[in-house]
Formats: C-alpha cells, structure tokens, sequence
C-alpha cells in the first residue's frame, strides 16, 4: 500500500490528529461508532444479567416495556422489493 492519504488514516484511526484531512476523519469516525456500539452492547447484556438482583423500583419500566412491546405482526413487517 503506496496510497498516502489511505496510509494517513490508517494511522489516524483510533486517536485521531491535528489536521485530519476528510478520509482521516470518515475513518476515525466509522471506527468510534463501531467501538461505542460495542461498548453499548456490553454495557446492555452486563445490566440485564444482573436482573435478579434488581429492586422493585428498578424492575418496573422494564416489566412495562416487555409488557407493552410487542414484535411487529408478520404482515407488517417489510418484505424485500421484487426484482424483474
């Protein structure tokens, strides 16, 4: 890989740096969106493991979400465009 500006942002990615130039920023900005989604999940799955040990304060909103969400009837959910 010769391609200075690819290089650049390789470099770049996790930390960032002064002067990022577009491709610096559009990867720096990918891969913190893909580790905040990451961190998010764990963070999730860490809090519903710990359910049991919940208060009843604490467990009231989410027994009113599961109670009230209900998944998407097959015939609403979108189906993919027919191809010709």
């Amino acid at each position: 890989m010769e391609d200075e500006a690819v290089l650049s942002a390789i470099a770049c990615h996790t930390a960032g740096k002064p002067g990022m130039s577009k491709l610096d920023k559009i990867l720096y900005l990918a891969d913190m969106d893909a580790a905040m989604l990451m961190a998010l999940k764990q963070t999730n799955d860490f809090v519903l493991s710990q359910e049991s040990r919940w208060t009843p304060c604490q467990r009231r909103p989410t027994t009113t979400f599961r109670r009230r969400w209900r998944p998407a009837p097959q015939s609403l959910k979108i189906r993919p465009a027919h191809r010709k």
